[in-house]
This record gives structure tokens, C-alpha cells and sequence, in this order.
């Protein structure tokens, strides 16, 4: 979706998406984490071939050994945020870790989530944002479902699990509008399902603020959060979020 600069006729109003450029932070954000780890289920490929926009290994290590660090795995909505994501949690007292990527599906997150897992770099105490399911529209039903699973199959039932309530837009025109709309209420109510299934899920009701000020914090492509949107969604993460441990 980043990258890209299209147009979509949506409610009757032609929309044309803005352009963004996205670069990995710093060259270090490039090296591979450790313990590389074979799931038991396919990974989609990732169409764009974009580069993961992640937080530097050394700074992922510090930042989640504290008991008040928070790993968020996010795609193209939490890259084009990682600047701003990373100031406002730091401000906030939460460390934070970012692995983020362009045109990223839910069961491609939860792969680097294991990997992350696996490492060892994911405490009993860290905190977890999964900011995803806006690339899932056009997947099988109840396949968020079965990522949320796996999801707590590496996380268990003590760490607290945030989930970022999603849009549901793909970019290109072929596909009717009313796969956008069936795909945003699917995957809302299977991220719902998740809450209510697993007592350490809080979800974090992004579509419900944006509704509420529209169009202030969604760009034209109704997918991608403005400067303003950006800011405000990552207030809502923290706000969503339990008090920090005292040190």
C-alpha cells in the first residue's frame, strides 16, 4: 500500500492515496534477529517486497528487558507511525521494539512474533501490540481467528496482548467496495472474538476514534492515518495500555 499512489471510488468520491516513501531507520535495524523459527502453517508472501522498518536488535534487547517494555508488530500503518510510535512511548515510560512492514498479513506478523519469542527477547512481563488485519480482507473467514491462536500460543495467558481494531483496504480498484466493508466488520468481530476467548487480550478501538473525527485523522486512502492520526492512534495505544510497573 506505501509506495504506491492510486485511486479508489469510494461512497461515490473518487480517493486518491498519498505517496510514502518508508527506509529502515538505521543500517543496524537490517541484521536478522536470533533462533530463526520454522511454523507448522504457510507464510504469504509479502507482494510488495517492501523492507521490514524495525528497531535495532541492540535497543529491542534493552528496551524489552524492561518490565515496562512493549514489542508492537504492526504493517504498513504502524511503519509509516514508527518515529512518532517511538517518541511517544518512550515519553510514556514504555520501551518499546517495532517490527513493522508494508502490505504485511496477519499470519506473516505472527511468524516475526515468533521469532522474537523464540529469541528470547520477549520477557513474562513485556507488553504486546498486534496492529494488524488491514491486508486480510480478501482472506478465508475465521483465518484472523486462527492467527489470534497461534498469537497466544506464544504469548500464553499472562503477558498483556493489546490488538489494534484495523480497516480493511486493499489498494487496487478491481475489487468492490463491498469486500472493504464486509472485510473491516469481519475482522473487527474476530478481533472481538479474541478478546473474549483470551482474558490477557484488550482490544484498541482505532476505527471507533476515527470515526468519531473524521476525516482529521485518515487520509484520503481511508486507510492510512494522517500526521494528526498518527499521533492520535498512538495516544490511544498508551491510553488502552495498563499502568507502568513502578521501578
Amino acid at each position: 500500500m506505501i509506495g504506491r499512489t492510486f485511486a479508489r471510488t469510494v461512497a461515490g468520491l473518487t480517493l486518491t492515496a498519498l505517496g510514502f516513501c518508508l527506509t529502515t531507520p538505521t543500517a543496524e535495524a537490517s541484521r536478522r534477529y536470533p533462533t530463526e523459527v520454522t511454523l507448522r502453517y504457510p507464510i504469504a508472501p509479502n507482494i510488495d517486497h517492501s523492507p521490514v522498518v524495525q528497531t535495532p536488535f541492540k535497543r529491542c534487547r534493552t528496551a524489552l528487558a524492561d518490565p515496562n517494555g512493549v514489542l508492537v508488530i504492526g504493517d504498513s500503518i504502524t511503519a509509516l507511525g514508527f518515529d512518532n510510535i517511538t517518541a511517544q512511548f518512550a515519553a510514556a515510560g514504555r520501551p518499546v521494539c517495532i517490527n513493522a512492514r508494508d502490505g504485511r498479513r496477519t499470519d506473516e506478523g505472527v511468524y516475526q512474533l515468533s521469532r522474537y519469542v523464540s529469541g528470547g527477547l520477549v520477557g513474562p512481563n513485556t507488553s504486546v501490540v498486534m496492529a494488524l488485519g488491514s491486508n486480510d480482507v480478501l482472506r478465508p473467514a475465521s483465518e484472523m481467528k486462527t492467527n489470534i491462536v497461534r498469537t497466544m500460543q506464544l504469548l500464553g495467558t499472562q503477558r498483556n496482548v493489546y490488538w489494534v481494531h484495523a480497516f480493511n483496504y486493499l489498494w487496487w480498484d478491481s475489487v468492490p467496495q463491498w469486500r472493504y466493508v464486509r472485510g473491516t466488520r469481519r475482522v473487527d468481530e474476530e478481533i472481538k472474538w479474541g478478546a473474549a476467548h483470551y482474558g490477557n487480550i484488550t482490544t484498541v478501538p482505532w476505527p471507533t476514534l476515527v470515526k468519531a473525527t473524521y476525516p482529521a485523522l485518515l487520509s484520503q486512502d481511508l486507510l492510512h492515518p494522517t500526521p494528526d492520526g498518527n499521533a492520535a492512534r498512538t495516544r490511544l495505544i498508551l491510553e488502552t495500555m495498563k499502568p507502568t510497573v513502578a521501578p
